[in-house]
């Protein structure tokens, strides 16, 4: 069964609705095609660093890492039952989000759509694929926002809570 869930490793701002970000990155996989299922951890420099630098052998803080982690352990070889995770580091989307201008919930949101792009295939190894995957991050981001948004479900909340949230 294909599964949508949404971590905080850390918590989160108030301004931060976890139910909308999940909803957006639902809408954003069925877009795309994405026929398996995907975490997608919000979390600290700490991990993130921690991440970067055992599987890419950079020993730096990252905004988001996507790893395509296959099959868990005793799943049937279907489409369906793999799973990829998608790590997000919420330090660097608030610091991201203050240099670009715009707020931390539209950069989080950039940063889903991106690690999606990767389970797409997309890469961004060169200036002409990063330029096509960050037009494309913000085109996900402008179509879903605004349908979250008409929907009734608000990016921006008053209050949100931390921890694991799975719309059933």
């Amino acid at each position: 069964m294909l599964e949508v869930r949404l971590f905080f490793d850390v918590p989160a701002p108030r301004s931060i609705s976890a139910r909308a970000l999940l909803e957006y990155s639902r809408r954003c996989i069925g877009f795309l095609e994405i026929k398996h299922s995907v975490n997608i951890v919000i979390t600290g420099a700490r991990l993130i660093k921690k991440l970067n630098k055992r599987f890419l052998g950079k020993n730096s803080v990252t905004d988001v890492i996507t790893f395509e982690a296959g099959r868990p352990a005793g799943a049937p070889a279907s489409e369906k039952e793999r799973l990829s995770e998608i790590y997000v580091c919420l330090p660097e989307a608030k610091f991201s989000s203050r240099r670009l201008g715009h707020g931390v919930v539209r950069e989080l949101m950039l940063l889903i759509a991106h690690g999606l792009l990767h389970l797409k295939g997309m890469n961004d190894d060169s200036a002409s694929c990063a330029r096509k995957m960050l037009l494309a991050g913000e085109n996900l981001a402008d179509r879903f926002a605004t349908f979250c948004l008409a929907e009734g479900r608000p990016l921006v909340p008053s209050a949100t809570k931390t921890g694991f949230l799975r719309d059933k």
